[in-house]
């Protein structure tokens, strides 16, 4: 089991980061989506010109529906990818001693703790809309009812499963450039100008 739990990790350590991009990359689609079908109302209110028919208002609210699922998945996909690649990595690394004797190793650790709680605001706040409020993430429908009418109100959500989703996906990068520093000496971030972020 240990063996397998040391070849594990190299084959994992990338699940994170894609979860975390998918997510963030979908949930803005969603986002930006349902911005322009508010714009779209907006401009039907006021009885201007009208950009989209009823059947394409439909088809996009179907559209941001999806994206959001996709997204859900994503964060999904990360947290429990997470959980994988940390196990294994303590394995690789010959037990949490090694890991935190080393300052490579340490650093990753303890981003990697800071990502887990960080990857459970996005995967909590979904939960929490749609099981207590019943409503979707990104102001789909529910039921056959539009959305909430106050652009604002259901726009943060959104935002903030957006920005926690951003700061992971910044906390990963450094999980995995620090890693890269371990194996290699290098990292691709020092290229990238980032490598004052890692120790």
């Amino acid at each position: 089991m240990a063996n397998l739990l040391e070849n594990l990790h190299p084959a994992t350590i990338h699940f994170p980061l894609a979860g975390i991009v998918v997510a963030f990359i979908c949930g803005l689609i969603a986002l930006l989506l349902g911005i322009f079908l508010d714009f779209n109302s907006k401009l039907i209110k006021e009885k201007k010109k009208i950009i989209l028919s009823t059947d394409a208002i439909e088809r996009l609210w179907r559209f941001i529906d999806r994206f959001e699922f996709s997204s859900w998945i994503g964060v999904v996909l990360a947290e429990f990818g997470l959980i994988v690649a940390g196990i294994s990595g303590l394995y690789d690394s010959k037990g949490i001693d090694n890991a935190v004797n080393n300052p490579y190793l340490a650093f990753k650790v303890q981003l990697t703790i800071y990502l887990f709680f960080i990857l459970l605001v996005p995967f909590m706040l979904k939960l929490y809309v749609g099981i207590v409020h019943h409503k979707s993430l990104f102001g789909t429908k529910k039921g056959g009812h539009p959305p909430n009418p106050y652009p604002l109100s259901y726009r943060i959500p959104p935002l903030l499963y957006l920005f926690t989703l951003s700061i992971s996906a910044f906390l990963s990068i450094l999980i995995a450039g620090a890693g890269g520093r371990f194996v290699y000496g290098h990292s691709v971030l020092d290229e990238l100008g980032l490598g004052s972020f890692l120790p």
